[in-house]
C-alpha cells in the first residue's frame, strides 16, 4: 500500500536500536557489519558510522566490517584500519561483504588481512576454516528471499524453517538480515523477521 511505501522514504534510514532491542528480547546473538567505503547502494560517509558502532559496543554487542575491498588486500587493509580505529584494541574482527561478493582468492585475501571470522558465503554447512580465519556461512538472507513487492509469508516462513531444520546439527544458523528492513516501511520483512 502508499502508507508502508511513503515509510520506507522516512528520515529515519537505519533502525540499528530497534532491532537490537527486538533480537535482544529474543536472546540472539548479533553481529551488525558496517561499511567502511561507499558505492554499490553504500552512501554513508564511514564516520557516521561511529555512535552507532559505539551504540554497539556499549551494549556487548558485536560489530564487524561490512566489506567492499573483495578482490584487493590493500584496499580491504584501509577498510579495517578505519573500523578498527573505532573499536578496542585486540577487538576480534569479522567481516561479511557487500552483496556477498568474493572471487576465488576473496577468502585468502581476508585471511592475510587478519580477520577473524568471515561470513560472506551462503549455504548451509557447518563453519570451517580458511586458513586461519573462521568461515561462517550464512544459512537465509532477506534480499533475493524476500520480494520487495509482495510476498506469501507463510509459504516464506515454512521455508524458513525448513532451512533450521536441515541445519540442525550446525554450530550456527546465521541469518542475514539489514536494518533497513526493520520497519513499517517494509512490513513483510519485518514480519518474517
Amino acid at each position: 500500500s502508499f502508507s508502508h511505501l511513503s515509510k520506507r522514504y522516512s528520515r529515519e534510514l537505519n533502525n540499528i536500536k530497534a532491532l537490537h532491542a527486538f533480537n535482544r528480547s529474543y536472546g540472539v546473538h548479533e553481529t551488525f557489519f558496517f561499511g567502511m567505503r561507499n558505492g554499490l547502494n553504500l552512501s554513508y560517509h564511514w564516520k557516521e558510522a561511529e555512535p552507532f558502532i559505539r551504540y554497539l559496543l556499549q551494549e556487548k554487542v558485536l560489530v564487524g566490517l561490512h566489506g567492499m575491498a573483495y578482490d584487493s588486500l590493500d584496499l580491504l587493509k584501509e577498510e579495517a584500519a578505519r573500523l578498527k580505529s573505532f573499536l578496542p584494541e585486540n577487538y576480534p574482527l569479522g567481516i561479511r561483504n557487500h552483496y556477498l561478493r568474493r572471487n576465488e582468492r576473496t577468502l585468502d585475501i581476508m585471511d592475510e588481512a587478519g580477520f577473524l571470522f568471515d561470513s560472506t558465503i551462503y549455504q548451509q554447512v557447518e563453519p570451517y576454516r580458511n586458513g586461519k580465519m573462521w568461515e561462517i556461512p550464512i544459512g537465509v538472507m532477506d534480499a533475493g528471499f524476500l520480494s520487495p513487492l509482495k510476498n506469501n509469508l507463510d509459504k516464506l516462513k515454512r521455508k524458513s524453517i525448513g532451512l533450521i531444520e536441515k541445519s540442525a546439527g550446525n554450530s550456527f544458523f546465521v541469518i542475514n538480515f539489514h536494518d533497513i528492513y526493520f520497519s513499517d516501511g517494509y512490513p513483510d520483512f519485518k514480519e518474517w523477521y
